[in-house]
C-alpha cells in the first residue's frame, strides 16, 4: 500500500492542443509564413471544413 502512496502517477494538467494550436505550430516551424499569413491560412481551412460540412448535409 505504501508502495503505491509512493508510485502514485501524478496527473499532469497539461492541457491539450487544438488542431488549431498543433497547425499552427507545424506552419510556423515548417515554413516561412509570417504571423499573419499563418492565420489566413488557419482561417481558410476552417472555411474549407465548414464548406464540407454543409456540402454533407
Amino acid at each position: 500500500m505504501l508502495a503505491d502512496i509512493l508510485f502514485e502517477h501524478k496527473e499532469q494538467n497539461i492541457p491539450d492542443k487544438t488542431f488549431e494550436d498543433e497547425l499552427r505550430e507545424l506552419l510556423a516551424t515548417k515554413t516561412t509564413l509570417n504571423s499573419e499569413n499563418i492565420t489566413q491560412v488557419i482561417y481558410f481551412i476552417s472555411g474549407l471544413e465548414k464548406l464540407q460540412k454543409i456540402e454533407n448535409l
